[in-house]
């Protein structure tokens, strides 16, 4: 049995227009989150905050020389093993060539030999 003076409801889906979502609710206006974030964004000058200082990235002159060196490493093994998965995955496994230690724990107190590994890898010598 219908209602007199009702109209169906419209049903919402997940794509549905933020404009369209306001007709079929008859909320205008202030009503919805994103009105006072517009609203909020018009009126407040921008300014720089603290954490936009927090978001900038360190030159390369700050940086650590050791964090060179190990960015040089780890892009060499992904270059080796083809893909950052498994060069993630030859990293934190333990290696016999390291006393059962991953590269990974090499890689802080030795770079150069988890780089000559590398090699020993690219050119096919196991032994």
């Amino acid at each position: 049995m219908k209602r007199s003076g009702s109209s169906p409801k419209k049903v919402l889906s997940g794509r549905t227009k933020l404009s369209e979502i306001r007709v079929a609710t008859g909320k205008f206006g202030g009503q919805f989150r994103s009105d006072a974030k517009l609203s909020a964004v018009r009126k407040a000058p921008q300014m720089a905050s603290a954490s936009d200082a927090l978001r900038k990235k360190p030159k390369a002159a700050n940086l650590d020389p050791n964090v060179k060196e190990y960015a040089a490493v780890l892009a060499h093994a992904v270059e080796t093993f083809g893909s950052r998965i498994k060069a993630n995955a030859w990293l934190n496994r333990p290696n016999r060539m390291f006393n059962h230690k991953s590269p990974l724990q090499i890689l802080t107190q030795d770079p150069a030999a988890v780089e000559e590994e590398l090699v020993r890898i690219d050119y096919g010598i196991f032994a």
